[in-house]
């Protein structure tokens, strides 16, 4: 249990005017995935003493659900995201999901992942927000960031709507407000990619964030 330093936006990489709801959101992360060539090569070097492992990484059809491996789609256990089984649903295989709070188109604010109010982030609260930090922040995203006339979605888009831009402001300062040392970000600033496609050091400072609750660092877009 570490304090909590952090609190860091980002946004579902759609495009602008796309609903996107929770059950989305699950199921993009925590659906079974397909390691990589690489991944399974490690695996089966690091547990070369476990042939029941081993087996199961030698498979052609091998997922990754949860943090644990299985052989193909029939040995997953019989469970739902959203109310979608997870034989049929393809995601990112992670153990929960990246962010704690969610911005609806309409404004609407969506708890995913709950938490306390104290200043420590204990490991129930964690969310796989960005790598590095997870233990130490609190991730907030919204719906949108990417320009809807480019259907390859490589362009990135501040997409706010107003309600959303709102509902985001008066998080920033409630959540401030019961940590007052706690530092804002972008995902940009913690990895090297667009989201959530706005400058979060400026955007905090133009709604009157003080310089303190800012984390200063380079922001990639």
């Amino acid at each position: 249990m570490k304090q909590l330093q952090y609190f860091v936006i980002h946004c579902t990489a759609t495009p602008e005017g796309r609903e996107v709801t929770p059950d989305d959101i699950m199921q993009w992360h925590l659906a079974p995935r397909f390691p990589s060539p690489q991944e399974i090569e490690t695996l089966i070097k690091a547990n070369a003493s476990k042939p029941a492992l081993l087996n199961i990484l030698r498979s052609p059809n091998v997922l990754v659900y949860k943090g644990n491996y299985y052989s193909d789609v029939n040995a997953l256990p019989n469970e739902t995201i959203g109310g979608v089984s997870i034989k049929r649903l393809r995601g990112r295989g992670w153990s929960r999901v990246g962010y704690s709070d969610m911005i609806m188109l309409d404004g609407s604010l969506v708890n995913l992942t709950p938490y306390d109010d104290d200043n420590y982030v204990e490991p129930w609260e964690i969310t796989n927000g960005a790598s590095g930090i997870n233990g130490l922040a609190r991730h907030i995203v919204y719906a949108g960031g990417k320009d809807k006339t480019d259907l390859s979605l490589k362009t990135n888009k501040d997409t706010r709507t107003p309600a959303q831009n709102e509902t985001l402001k008066n998080w920033v300062f409630n959540i401030i407000a019961k940590h007052p040392t706690i530092k804002g970000a972008g995902h940009n600033q913690f990895a090297k990619k667009a989201c959530p496609s706005f400058n979060v050091p400026q955007w905090l400072k133009s709604i009157g964030v003080a310089d303190v609750n800012i984390h200063h660092s380079p922001v990639f877009l």
